[in-house]
């Protein structure tokens, strides 16, 4: 008992207590800390249990006490131990108290068990007779619907039949306009393709003729090169036999005759020969091309038969002075040399078209500002000054010979040009006036003030002294000089609203525009003819920028070559005739040929 009642000096944990000195922690079983009271309780129950006789209800902890406890929290039985023990503080009732009203309970569930055992059998009879008859009712109506069914069957079968009857009848009617409405579609169709067959055979016809006559113009052409050549080797033969019987004859009077005539230059009449004929008309043979078009009733037409430009060569402009980025095209000088100028009009160049060697005509100096520039032959050339405001003459060897002021200070912003009088012209550049001034006084001879324009962009004229002004618009005006009336206007808005125009050699009017981008543009070369009809709108095509604050101007120096100024780039363009610019036509031909076998 000593091991058993140690104190411990903890709370007792049965009764809570744990006044000092009141209470003494003791061990019972090892289990809980309590204090001596509950100990001496707990453990003289335990030896209560101990030394009881054999137990009719053996505890499911403890087989060998009672157990005469149940726990209605846990809902078992036990012996006194698990009741002070295990279950305390739980609610604990006399278990045999608790079996009498267990029992008591147990006939009243019989009781109602058996009342419900008989209401259910008396419900699974009424539920089996319920569902007789719910399979009787089911029955009668799968006989009804089936009959039903039956019945609408063979009506709808009725109806089908006769529903197809009427569908033949209409479908008949159908089909008879259907084949009708095929029979009219086919011939529309056959008629429409032989429209078409007869357009292309037409459009062919007509291709296969102009073929026919550029073949015949080429031929033609080939064939007076080879009788020209044929005659010339004749008389070749001819004089050379001549020339050779003379050597072998030299000492006759016959020789000393004939040597005494006068020299008859017979070897300056044999017509030359064309050397670059052969290339030529190989060049326009090849550049006659078939250009399809789209659509089956589309052939296309023949391209190259007119005449073009191509770009021969391009050269770097060399030479120019470092502070020069952008040169300006003036003017032609002669059939070899063309003129420019830096962009601030300091200084004016010669450049050789075939070479692209500059020299300069007027070195660079700050005080001079050249506007545009006019060659009066190739003694002396003109120069617009926006700085000084005057028109100056000057030699080629840049000695000032005359100059002139024009009215409203039109001089410092002069375009220029010579009329086919040897005559300078000058137009304002802002008031749109006229002056016609003597090349070599530097006179003002007359003045066309009455033009119906304003702010002249560009300026040239024809060689009938008719003046073409291309005004701020995207136009071009034609003037007769005597009376400075509009003859005729060619709105160009669908080229370019920023063109130049310039007369070629040829007395052609050239136009250069440019189809501008966002970062790159395409500049253009369209042609005139001095009446103003359109003849070309793109002859030339080149690459060009939008940067190019002064834009693409065009020079034809001599009839045949086109000069493109591009930034610092000269483009060299060769002409190459078309086809049809061959004399004669088909039918000349024809004639000719008749003619030559009459005479035959």
């Amino acid at each position: 008992m000593a091991a058993l009642f140690d104190s411990l000096g903890l709370t007792c944990q049965e009764c809570g207590d744990s006044e000092e000195g009141a209470t003494q922690g003791y061990k019972v079983v090892e289990q809980r800390h309590l204090c001596k009271t509950c100990a001496e309780r707990i453990a003289h129950a335990i030896l209560g249990d101990v030394s009881a006789g054999k137990v009719k209800r053996p505890c499911p902890e403890h087989n060998e006490k009672e157990a005469d406890v149940y726990c209605k929290d846990c809902q078992v039985p036990m012996c006194h131990t698990c009741a002070v023990t295990t279950h305390v503080r739980h609610e604990l009732a006399d278990i045999m108290k608790f079996f009498a009203h267990k029992k008591q309970t147990i006939k009243r569930d019989l009781k109602k068990m058996s009342d419900l055992k008989s209401e259910n059998l008396s419900f699974l009879e009424t539920l089996t007779k319920c569902s007789e008859d719910i399979d009787e009712h089911f029955n009668t109506l799968e006989n009804d619907l089936a009959t039903t069914f039956a019945t609408k069957v063979m009506n709808a079968e009725k109806k089908r039949k006769s529903a197809i009857d009427v569908a033949c009848e209409v479908a008949e009617e159908e089909i008879d306009k259907i084949i009708e409405k095929r029979e009219s579609l086919i011939a529309y169709l056959n008629a429409q393709a032989n429209n078409v067959k007869f357009d292309l055979e037409k459009k062919n016809n007509a291709l296969s003729v102009e073929l026919q006559d550029m073949k015949c113009r080429v031929q033609h052409r080939i064939s007076k090169a080879r009788e020209v050549t044929n005659f010339s080797l004749n008389m070749i033969d001819a004089e050379d036999s001549d020339a050779k019987s003379l050597l072998n004859y030299c000492d006759s009077k016959v020789v000393h005759y004939r040597l005494q005539k006068p020299d008859s230059t017979v070897v300056a009449m044999i017509p030359s020969t064309d050397k670059d004929l052969p290339a030529l008309l190989t060049a326009m043979a090849k550049k006659v091309t078939l250009k399809k078009e789209d659509g089956e009733d589309n052939l296309g037409y023949l391209a190259g038969t007119k005449r073009s430009f191509e770009i021969e060569k391009t050269i770097k402009v060399q030479g120019l002075p470092d502070d020069i980025e952008e040169p300006f095209l003036v003017c032609r000088v002669n059939q070899q040399t063309i003129a420019i100028r830096d962009e601030a009009g300091q200084g004016l160049y010669k450049v050789n078209v075939e070479s692209g060697a500059i020299n300069p005509l007027m070195v660079a100096d700050k005080n001079r500002g050249i506007f545009d520039a006019a060659f009066l032959g190739n003694d002396h050339f003109a120069y617009s000054d926006y700085k000084h405001g005057q028109i100056y003459i000057c030699s080629m060897d840049n000695e000032k010979v005359e100059l002139q002021d024009l009215p409203n200070d039109g001089s410092r912003h002069a375009y220029l040009s010579v009329d086919g009088r040897g005559r300078l012209l000058a137009a304002d550049h802002v008031h749109g006036v006229v002056y016609v001034i003597d090349a070599k006084t530097g006179a003002i001879c007359r003045t066309i003030n009455d033009i119906e324009t304003r702010t002249i962009q560009s300026f040239d004229s024809l060689e009938n002294g008719e003046i073409v002004i291309k005004s701020g618009h995207a136009e071009i005006s034609w003037f007769y000089q005597s009376s400075g009336k509009i003859k005729r206007i060619l709105p160009l808005e669908d080229w370019s609203g920023n063109i130049n125009c310039h007369v070629g050699a040829d007395n052609m009017i050239y136009v250069v525009y440019a189809d501008e981008q966002e970062q790159s543009s395409t500049g253009k070369v369209g042609v005139l003819s001095s009446d103003g009809t359109v003849v070309q709108q793109n002859l030339i095509e080149f690459p060009t920028s939008w940067l190019y604050r002064y834009r693409p101007r065009c020079v034809l120096p001599r009839p045949g070559t086109l000069v493109i100024l591009n930034g610092s780039k000269l483009h060299i363009c060769r002409e190459i005739p078309g086809a049809s610019d061959l004399q004669p036509s088909l039918t000349r031909a024809k004639t000719e040929q008749n003619t030559e076998a009459r005479h035959s």
